[in-house]
C-alpha cells in the first residue's frame, strides 16, 4: 500500500495533534484512508483511498467514540458479527470543492437490514490546530 498515493498525497510529516479526549496523537499528518475498510471488504486500490488526516481516519483512537471513519466501520463490523444472516448498506462519499485534491469531508451512510442502524455521518477531514490547503494537500500550524 505504500506505493499508492491518493489525490493530494505528498506533503506529509510527523506532527503532534491534540485529540478531543485530551490525549495527543504523535505521527504522520496524512493517512491513506480507506473509503470502505478492508475489514468490510474494501480493496487496497487507489480508487478506495483518500488523503485523510489521522482524525478523519480514526477519530480519537478510542473504540466506539463518535469520530473518524473508524466510528461507522466499528458500528458496521459489530452489527455484522452479531447478525451473520443480515446485510448492510454502506456508502462513503468524499466531498471536494471545485478542483481540490483533498476532500473536505466524507458522507457515510450505513443502514442495516433489520433497521436498527440508519445513520448518516459527516466525517470532517481536519485536525485541531492546523490549517489545510485542500487544493494542494499542504498544511500548517495555525
Amino acid at each position: 500500500m505504500q506505493d499508492l498515493h491518493p489525490s493530494g498525497w505528498g506533503h506529509n510529516e510527523k506532527v503532534s495533534i491534540e485529540l478531543p479526549n485530551g490525549k495527543v496523537y504523535n505521527g504522520f499528518f496524512w493517512n491513506r484512508s480507506h473509503l470502505l475498510a478492508k475489514s468490510l471488504g474494501g480493496s487496497e486500490s487507489i480508487e478506495n483511498l483518500i488523503c485523510g488526516t489521522r482524525m478523519q481516519n480514526v477519530g480519537a483512537n478510542t473504540r466506539g467514540a463518535k469520530g473518524g471513519m473508524a466510528y461507522t466501520e466499528d458500528l458496521a463490523r459489530v452489527w455484522l458479527e452479531q447478525n451473520p444472516e443480515g446485510f448492510l448498506y454502506y456508502s462513503a462519499e468524499p466531498l471536494y470543492e471545485r478542483a481540490e485534491l483533498v476532500c473536505r469531508n466524507v458522507i457515510v451512510n450505513v443502514r442495516s437490514s433489520d433497521g436498527t442502524i440508519d445513520q448518516q455521518v459527516i466525517v470532517y477531514n481536519a485536525a485541531k490546530g492546523y490549517m489545510i490547503d485542500y487544493a494542494t494537500g499542504r498544511f500548517a500550524r495555525e
